[in-house]
């Protein structure tokens, strides 16, 4: 369905929540790396103390998104 301007309508309206990660997010930061690595024939070398020294205290730059309360991008 369209909405004014000619965007499509959301039919969920489910409230989504985007932040930056936590240590709590790493491993479910490292599983979705390893399935995006996956999806293009890759394996993920980036292990748990690197992805939080990167991911959440250094230089690049991500984001959790949370739907209903779990991680979900």
């Amino acid at each position: 369905m369209r909405g004014p301007c000619g965007l499509f309508k959301r039919k969920d309206t489910t409230m989504t929540e985007i932040s930056k990660p936590t240590p709590k997010d790493i491993h479910a930061l490292l599983g979705m790396i390893a399935r995006l690595c996956a999806q293009n024939g890759d394996t993920s070398q980036l292990g748990m103390a690197q992805a939080q020294a990167q991911l959440i205290y250094g230089p690049l730059v991500c984001f959790i998104v949370h739907k209903v309360g779990k991680r979900v991008g």
